[in-house]
This record gives C-alpha cells, structure tokens and sequence, in this order.
C-alpha cells in the first residue's frame, strides 16, 4: 500500500475554476489526477473535451487527466484535493470518503469555514490539510480555466494546529507543511516549474 508520502496520484473532488487549474498543474507536473464528477452529464462533458483547457494569457494548453464518477466504486486511495464549495462540501465528501484509505492526506482549499472540523467528525482517522490562496481563475465552460492572477497559496494542518511560520509563496518557495515535511515542493502554477508531491 502506497502511504501519502509515496503516492503520486491525487482525486480531485470539484472540478470548478479553482478544482481544474489545481488538477491540471499537479497533472502538468507529472502526477496522475483523477477528476471526481458528480453525474454522467459532466462526465460526458470531460470525456468529449479530452482533458482541462487551461488558458493564461494567449497561451492555451490541453491537459489529459482521468476523469470519473464520485460514486462510481474503485481501488481505495489516499490523495484527495477537495474544491468544491463550503456548502456543497460534505455532501460530497460522503459519497468519497469510504473509498479513502486510513491515514489518506485531504487537501480542503475552498472559500467558507467550519468544513474541517465536520470532515474530521466523520473521518477522524485523515489527515486534513486546510488551504487558502489568492490564486486566481475563472470558468469559461466546463473543464475550461483562465487563469486570473497568481497568488499565495497557504497550507496548514488544523489537527495539530501547526501552519507557516511567514507567509508562503508559491511561486519562489513551493509549498510545505511545517514541521513535518513537504507536502508541495517547488509548486508554480505560473512557470509549470516540476513539484515533488510526498
């Protein structure tokens, strides 16, 4: 069994402005990144567009990742990235989370609070990462990004209250969960530098 620390493959649950620009620079840095939609409509949707349009500037980029039902059943895994909206959030971690192994590394990055606290509730077993960022992106349609600004992405782990001791950014520093060890290294969504995910 992978543990967190080796695993390369992330599930991203709400494939939104901010959910496709994440999935398609962990994808672009070479992890796999499985999409986990809500109905077969949206699954269409990806399917027939091949992958996340990522578009910054006059630059636009394909990016091919794996895309599936948040309830289709499958192998348990321990990376999940969720985006969705705060009140939006558990309802859908209830259709993923029996399928997270024990110890799984969450990754909650969404506007809203008091979601964290209610995930551990029902999964106390996880480790749950809360981040904020000033990155920003707008939906175009489906599964298409423009990319509105880079930013500051901030982790932190509210289980054993511990986060950065300065202010964090992405794009000269990476990102890292302090003390233990990173969680993002050499992160940038920017210049699509490579990223270590541990």
């Amino acid at each position: 069994m992978n543990s967190p620390r080796q695993s390369k493959l992330w599930h991203v649950l709400g494939a939104g402005a901010m959910g496709c620009l994440w999935a398609g620079a962990l994808r672009e840095a070479g992890h796999e990144v499985t999409l986990l939609l809500r109905d077969a409509r949206s699954l269409e949707a990806f399917r027939s567009g091949r992958g996340i349009t990522l578009l910054e500037g006059d630059q636009r980029r394909l990016v091919h990742c794996d895309a599936d039902l948040a309830e289709a059943p499958r192998a348990p895994f321990d990376r999940l990235l969720i985006c969705c909206k705060a009140h939006q959030t558990l309802a859908a971690f209830s259709v993923v989370a029996p399928q997270l192994r024990a110890g799984a590394l969450v990754l909650l990055v969404q506007n809203g609070m008091g979601v964290a606290e209610e995930l551990l509730k029902q999964r106390p077993d996880l480790r749950l990462c809360c981040g904020v960022s000033t990155d920003g992106a707008h939906r175009i349609a489906p599964f298409t990004v423009r990319r509105a600004g880079r930013g500051v992405t901030l982790l932190g782990d509210p289980v054993y209250r511990y986060a950065f001791k300065r202010p964090w950014h992405v794009a000269r520093e990476g990102l890292a969960l302090e003390p233990y060890y990173p969680l993002i290294e050499g992160w940038d969504f920017g210049q699509q530098k490579p990223a270590v995910v541990w």
